[in-house]
């Protein structure tokens, strides 16, 4: 400090005698004064956990860090270290490391300790700073000392820790149940919305071949009994020939597939049109009405 006051007093005498060099007198004295304070910056200390909360006997990490810039001039001795404790904790040990990096033309030192505890009984309150005492390698007169935040703790009982687990997985269990659910929910309404875009909709022979019934029955009702039938064998046979004949010219037993009944049906319509039609046969409206609710009772099943 005398030899740096030599110096102000020189500058200053200096800027009395040429007041020209007043500016940059003032320019040196606060890069002097910038520079000392580099040359002498504090450590920078920091205290986190790894829980704000914990049970009866779970395990909490507390770690310390200490960094510090390492210089000629500015390289530190720790030389004690008070640990951060609360009375509802144990301690169970620590270990610690250092390590340094080469960072913007600085060397920056870091001292890691790593302690460990335990849930000893039930309470809420704050876990006491960690304090580390230092002097610089430069000045082993000068102790330094430098402090952590606080920080806040709460121990719960082992019962309530588990119970809060359970809960907590029950929780997780369900957002990924209701996670899934949704998932293939809107999957399966996706693909059902454009399935539905790509169908073509299916005609449905056996309503087109009962409304052709009902506008053939006017025939019925005419007493044209000869035409009544004849139209409407010709309907069923179109009917059979949609439905079953594009299967038959790709599978030869496709055939096979028409139902009994539907063939029995057929062949008496037309046995009845070829009796009225070539024997001169006159069918009664019994027999007609009777062929008509056969027929439809079996198409009405669809």
């Amino acid at each position: 400090m005398i030899l740096i006051n030599k110096k102000f007093q020189k500058m200053f005498s200096t800027m009395l005698l040429y007041p020209n060099v007043i500016g940059l007198g003032i320019v040196c004295v606060m890069l002097i004064l910038f520079l000392q304070a580099v040359g002498y910056a504090q450590p920078q200390i920091n205290l986190s956990a790894d829980k704000s909360e914990i049970s009866v006997g779970e395990n909490l990490t507390l770690k310390l860090k200490l960094k510090w810039q390492k210089s000629e001039n500015n390289d530190i001795l720790v030389t004690k270290i008070t640990q951060p404790e609360i009375e509802f904790l144990e301690k169970k040990g620590s270990k610690q490391a250092v390590n340094a990096q080469f960072t913007d033309n600085k060397v920056i030192a870091e001292r890691v300790i790593d302690y460990f505890y335990v849930g000893k009984q039930k309470g809420e309150g704050q876990i006491s700073p960690a304090i580390i005492e230092y002097v610089f390698k430069h000045n082993l007169v000068d102790k330094q000392i430098i402090k952590s935040d606080a920080l806040n703790l709460k121990v719960i009982s082992r019962v309530n820790g588990i119970a809060k687990k359970i809960l907590s997985a029950i929780g997780f269990l369900s957002l990924t149940g209701l996670f899934l659910f949704l998932f293939f929910f809107v999957k399966k309404y996706l693909l059902m919305k454009a399935k539905n875009k790509l169908k073509i909709p299916e005609q449905n022979l056996e309503k087109e071949f009962l409304a052709k019934m009902q506008d053939l029955y006017q025939y019925f009702v005419r007493a044209e009994e000869r035409d009544y039938c004849a139209k409407l064998t010709q309907a069923l046979s179109d009917y059979l020939e949609q439905k079953y004949s594009a299967e038959s010219d790709r599978n030869t037993e496709a055939a096979n597939t028409v139902p009994e009944l539907l063939v029995k049906i057929f062949q008496q319509w037309k046995d009845l049109n070829e009796k009225s039609a070539f024997a001169g046969y006159k069918p009664s409206k019994d027999e007609i009405q009777m062929l008509v609710r056969k027929t439809k009772k079996y198409f009405k099943e669809f």
